[in-house]
């Protein structure tokens, strides 16, 4: 298994295991779990914070911030330009530093920041309304980021100050009906069908539908965050695990552009073998449709424009020839051999 696949799985199963976890001790521990078995494979600091970036998107995907507190979340106003908002607990404790580790709820963290000196400048600024300060963290590993501002103990929701569990009604899915879900007439109408032809009762019903639905969801998730650099070129162009992949069609446009300069510059011995870039080009060498493909070069637009535009004038062709240059009698495909140019990512 490759480290990205390994990476990847990794986040996917946090994600899993993390699903109605509130406790922060579980939440702790299934999140330094999965960190230090990422930690045990990987050795170098550029691998293991690419990895740390890849679990917290994946976290941050599966449990978005919230301006209201929520069991499982922490207050925080870190980060440049984020603002005032609660994240998932795993997001505290995946950090590279392990101090962090060890401070545990509301209070300790309030604690943990309120020993930093910037920190403390922060709050001055804030309640004495002082000019803002450009802060520098120094060592402390947070130069140019905002700090967190803790609200005030008495501010807190109540779920924030109080760990005692509150009495609440429980609701038994065996004791539910297809009527008090309020579904509209087409689902309720699918959900008879369905129950008549599987024999499995409303209650084992939603509970698998929720499975399959959650996993779904996670999936996409985890793909979103997946970093697709190392997948080799061959698999992203034929194995059915990437087809429906967001990021497939965005990486092969990549690879085809630069599979196109390097022909154009090492095997391309005429003037006529040369191709200039196009949508239509990228289109046949990576299989993509036209439109996505479309959507993908618009980041590349300046390059690609100046590129074609130095190869005119190079081949010495005006606009009306250059533009049958690709015309070549070929499929640009058996030409252009992209897993061959351009075996994988950078």
């Amino acid at each position: 298994m490759s480290q990205s696949a390994f990476i990847n799985q990794i986040a996917s199963e946090l994600v899993i295991k993390l699903q109605g976890q509130a406790d922060e001790q579980t939440i702790r521990e299934l999140t330094l779990n999965s960190w230090k078995l990422l930690r045990n494979e990987i050795t170098s600091e550029g691998s293991i914070n690419r990895a740390r970036t890849t679990l917290r998107k994946a976290v941050e995907s599966a449990f978005p911030t919230s301006d209201n507190a929520k069991p499982g979340y922490y207050f925080t106003a870190a980060g440049k330009g984020k603002g005032e908002r609660y994240e998932h607990l795993a997001l505290w404790y995946l950090t590279t530093n392990e101090e962090r580790w060890q401070v545990i709820g509301d209070k300790a963290r309030q604690e943990y920041w309120s020993k930093l000196p910037e920190l403390r400048g922060r709050i001055l600024e804030k309640e004495e309304g002082l000019k803002p300060l450009d802060l520098s963290m120094g060592q402390s590993g947070y130069s140019n980021r905002t700090l967190p501002l803790f609200p005030k103990p008495n501010a807190l929701p109540k779920s924030e100050t109080s760990h005692q569990p509150q009495p609440q009604q429980k609701i038994r899915l065996e004791d539910m009906s297809i009527e008090q879900m309020e579904l509209d007439e087409e689902t309720k109408s699918i959900v008879e069908n369905a129950l008549a032809h599987s024999g499995i009762s409303l209650a084992d019903f939603v509970r698998q539908a929720l499975k399959i639905h959650g996993k779904t969801i996670i999936g996409k998730a985890v793909q979103t965050s997946q970093d697709l650099a190392s997948v080799e070129t061959q698999k992203l162009l034929s194995d059915k695990a990437y087809r429906t992949h967001p990021k497939r069609v965005e990486e092969l446009t990549r690879r085809a552009i630069q599979a196109i300069k390097r022909y154009n510059s090492e095997i391309a011995t005429e003037s006529s073998q040369r191709w200039a870039i196009t949508q239509t080009l990228i289109s046949a060498i990576t299989g993509s449709r036209a439109n996505a493909v479309k959507e993908v070069i618009e980041n590349f637009a300046s390059d690609l424009a100046d590129y074609n535009t130095r190869l005119q004038q190079e081949l010495g062709m005006n606009q009306r020839q250059f533009q049958y240059l690709n015309r070549k009698g070929k499929q640009p495909s058996e030409v252009i051999k992209l897993s061959e140019l351009v075996p994988i990512g950078d």
